[in-house]
């Protein structure tokens, strides 16, 4: 099989991601590559067709690939790696892939294309990092689905009440890691010291009484 020479900054969006690959030397297979190509958002439709091609020239003449080449002639085929949707995990498309992250509970983050910070609610430490990645090889050993919306994460952040539009509340959602990348809060952000007192519980640091007393302002 030939080498594929795709760089990280082509496959992953995130800088943060790009950086702690880079950190765990992780390099990813063909079929893996795919996957990553598909799911960034920075690439265009065209961009996103050439690189699959690249990868399906590489491995076209190896038969242990052959479902994954039949997969990419015909996302290719269409001419529209948008809109190609298939629903099952051994595709590419809507495959789960492991992919490392630096990120930890507290750490402030924001969306790529969206500014508003959130606060990273997904990992405690190293341990539990390192359990998750456990957790998740041994859930696909027993055949259980995993599929693109689990490279994804929990983070929280300040929005509207549900309830009571002018009373600000912490709700959570789940970006994809691959967009993920560090935010920083400066001081003259709304609501710095809330925030701060916050990412100060999620990291064990802080009280229940100082996050009320700004909570309740």
């Amino acid at each position: 099989m030939k080498e594929l020479n795709i760089p990280l900054e082509k496959l992953i969006a995130s800088k943060d991601i790009i950086t702690q690959c880079k950190k765990e030397n992780r390099i990813f297979s063909p079929f893996e590559q795919a996957v990553l190509i598909y799911q960034n958002p920075k690439l265009s439709n065209e961009e996103k067709l050439s690189f699959l091609n690249q990868i399906d020239e590489t491995i076209k003449d190896d038969a242990a690939y052959n479902e994954f080449h039949n997969q990419l002639k015909e996302c290719i085929r269409t001419k529209d790696a948008k809109k190609v949707e298939w629903f099952h995990k051994e595709h590419f498309t809507n495959a789960f892939i492991e992919v490392p992250y630096p990120f930890r509970n507290g750490d402030f983050v924001h969306t790529i294309g969206d500014d508003k910070i959130a606060i990273f609610a997904s990992c405690k430490n190293e341990t539990d990092y390192k359990k998750g990645i456990k957790f998740r090889k041994n859930l696909m050993k027993k055949g259980f689905y995993l599929d693109t919306t689990d490279i994804s994460c929990r983070v929280e952040a300040l929005e509207p009440s549900y309830n009571n539009k002018k009373q600000l509340c912490f709700q959570h959602y789940h970006p994809s890691l691959l967009t993920l990348e560090y935010a920083e809060l400066k001081e003259d952000v709304e609501n710095f010291e809330l925030l701060k007192a916050a990412q100060a519980l999620m990291q064990g640091k802080g009280s229940l009484e100082v996050f009320c007393n700004y909570l309740l302002k």
